[in-house]
């Protein structure tokens, strides 16, 4: 044992010495030797082979030899039974960055030795540093390849504050002063692109200035904005985002860092209004399905999603994709101001999805034409489909026909009476679900044109699913004419994904 501890350089030697260590393959005699590997100056950047060896004493008591122990570690046999704190932290090597693990064992008795003996006098110092700042008692264990400077810091500092649940999902890298501040550092592409490759977040001075604010990762939920908008310019929608991010709180600003999300990962937005197309509405529609999977793939946190849009027909299409089950809120842009109409986020959004039995805020009228497809007119907003919708629907589609519009208030719905916004919905959508015992007849496909506020709209979509064969047709301003944009049976991503 001798001999392969003396070769260690050599993989080979290395890679069995590191077996024998893990599998406990050790024989009494050998322990003198490879407890040296503890204190031994030459064997200082070892730092993966010494902490597996006191795993390997953790888990084999065999290994463990209490004169020899002692004799290093003192007599602070926490160290051999408190289940440690991983963290993660990179180190970087000819400019090419390398994961490194650090195990925090947080003590309750005092004790001067903060990792092994033969370690580093820049790293102690360090540690030394940490001590100070967290006013804890701790040893660490590194598993990593050699390294020497500061940025391990923050990685360790997390250890008491973040859940030993949570704190696997990053990677730290940071220098922490002696007023808490985190500095910021170099390489932090190449770092960020390691996170990447382990699918964890990077953790650094760009996302936190202070460990005080290393907390917010502890946070159960992130809440975070979402805009729609077709037909106006980029400051338009920076416009849109900065109201919705003050709705935020400082744990949620922090959060838009850490995850890195930019305007075009927050939103579906063109500066033209958008041509009327299915292939092009499809193709938008799969933007928006990538783009909030990819907010939703955040397992360990619960995501609310607060929503500004401006077209409802695609919003429309939006709560088709997301369904009635996510938590989320929905903005409402009226008389140059912006309100919150719908909270699903401290009220269930199933709430829009309760039948009523007597229509109290909307009536409708009818005309039969002897169809199994029913065309739909919602109109609540100021914009009359009028004659043009109707025609389109009873000659063109020669569909049954329905408009429903409200009994008062119509294209002025009151933007603080929330209970009113899902009252409306909630006749609409029973309306809809009765709309066959209304015309007496078994409908296999509906055509709905839309003249309601963009809220209404998302939840109708949320409302409907994808349960029922839908059209959905958008006003063609320059022909006059309605034309098809979305559809149950051509369109692909027209569907409930969530």
């Amino acid at each position: 044992m001798n001999n392969l501890l003396n070769n260690l350089q050599d993989n080979t030697y290395y890679n069995i010495v590191s077996a024998l260590i893990k599998e406990g393959e050790l024989l009494k005699k050998d322990l003198p030797y490879v407890y040296n590997l503890f204190i031994d100056k030459r064997f200082s950047d070892f730092h993966t082979l010494k902490t597996e060896l006191l795993f390997s004493i953790r888990k084999y008591r065999k290994l463990y030899n209490k004169k020899l122990f002692e004799l290093i570690f003192g007599k602070n046999l926490q160290i051999l039974e408190v289940d440690p704190v991983r963290v993660y932290f990179p180190v970087i090597k000819d400019k090419k960055a390398y994961l490194s693990e650090a195990y925090i064992f947080i003590l309750d008795n005092p004790t001067q030795l903060l990792t092994f003996p033969n370690t580093q006098e820049e790293i102690v110092e360090n540690l030394k540093k940490i001590k100070l700042i967290v006013k804890k008692d701790f040893f660490v264990a590194f598993r990593s390849i050699p390294f020497s400077g500061s940025s391990f810091m923050l990685s360790i500092i997390s250890a008491f504050f973040v859940k030993k649940e949570i704190i696997e999902n990053f990677i730290f890298s940071g220098t922490v002063d002696e007023n808490c501040k985190i500095e910021r550092l170099k390489y932090l592409k190449i770092k960020k692109s390691l996170s990447k490759k382990y699918d964890k977040f990077f953790i650094s001075a760009e996302q936190l200035k202070n460990i005080s604010e290393i907390k917010y990762l502890n946070s159960e939920t992130i809440n975070l904005p979402f805009v729609q908008l077709f037909g106006k310019n980029i400051n338009e929608l920076r416009k849109n985002f900065e109201f919705l991010k003050s709705q935020l709180n400082e744990t949620d600003k922090v959060w838009l860092k850490i995850l890195d999300l930019k305007e075009k990962d927050l939103s579906i937005f063109s500066e033209n209004f958008i041509k009327n197309d299915l292939k092009k509405w499809d193709s938008l529609l799969s933007q928006f399905y990538r783009k909030i999977k990819n907010l939703y793939s955040i397992h360990f946190k619960k995501i609310n999603i607060h929503f500004l849009c401006s077209l409802s027909a695609f919003a429309f299409g939006m709560g088709v994709i997301l369904g009635a089950k996510r938590k989320l809120s929905i903005y409402h842009f009226q008389d140059g101001s912006i309100f919150k109409v719908y909270d699903f986020i401290n009220n269930s959004p199933r709430a829009i999805k309760e039948k009523v039995k007597d229509f109290s805020i909307i009536e409708y009228r009818k005309i039969l034409n002897n169809s199994d497809e029913a065309g739909i007119i919602i109109y609540l907003a100021s914009h009359n489909p009028g004659k043009l919708a109707q025609d389109f629907i009873c000659n063109d589609l020669k569909a049954n026909f329905i408009e429903i519009s409200l009994k008062e208030k119509q294209g002025n719905i009151p933007v603080k009476n929330s209970n009113l916004w899902i009252n409306i919905v909630r006749e609409i959508y029973t309306l809809i679900n009765n709309i066959e015992e209304i015309l007496q007849n078994k409908i296999k496909k509906f055509h709905l044109i839309l003249s309601i506020p963009v809220p209404i709209a998302f939840c109708l979509g949320m409302c409907l699913g994808d349960y029922k064969n839908l059209n959905v047709y958008n006003y063609e301003k320059v022909k006059n004419c309605y034309t098809l944009v979305l559809s149950s049976e051509k369109t692909k991503f027209f569907k409930n994904f969530f």
